[in-house]
């Protein structure tokens, strides 16, 4: 498994480094049609998948790479739209708040929560409860009070209504 898991990894990392792709000035354009879409797909695959063992892989090359740290962040961002057209997948959610979780340990708290705000808009448009996944993802994330995703999930309205305006994608 550790080896398979490495394999995967070399192979992406390499794939990522040849392939500059960058998403487009508009993040909320081409929604899971972009390649960076498919090729963040496939790291938030490998970053659930990573055994416990070799983890600090995924975090040290995230930590010192600030350009892919920003485009997993819109990367959870984008996931909170494409739900719309790919309906109730809980997967994708699930990779989202995976990302998010490894991100949260590097990038600015804020951002991470604006990113999580969004996705449990997003979810919950098309009727997913995301608490079930946020257990998945840390048992303790949606009971204790300084987690970004009890946070994100205990906003007002208000305080939603101007995430969505400020950062949201346009119509929501």
């Amino acid at each position: 498994m550790k080896n398979n898991f490495q394999d995967s990894w070399l192979s992406w990392q390499s794939l990522y480094k040849r392939n500059r792709i960058k998403y487009d000035e508009d993040i909320w354009s081409n929604i899971a049609h972009h390649p960076l879409d498919k090729l963040l797909d496939e790291f938030a695959q490998l970053n659930l998948g990573v055994p416990t063992e070799t983890n600090n892989l995924i975090e040290d090359y995230v930590q010192n790479n600030p350009t892919l740290l920003w485009e997993l962040l819109m990367y959870v961002r984008r996931v909170s739209l494409r739900l719309a057209s790919e309906g109730n997948s809980g997967d994708l959610v699930l990779k989202a708040l995976g990302i998010g979780s490894l991100v949260s340990k590097f990038e600015d708290p804020r951002d991470v929560l604006v990113s999580v705000i969004l996705l449990n808009f997003g979810a919950t448009r098309v009727g997913i409860d995301i608490k079930k996944w946020f257990d998945k993802i840390d048992s303790s994330a949606t009971s204790s009070e300084d987690s970004i995703y009890y946070r994100a999930t205990h906003q007002t309205e208000k305080s939603i209504a101007i995430t969505l305006e400020m950062f949201g994608p346009p119509g929501w």
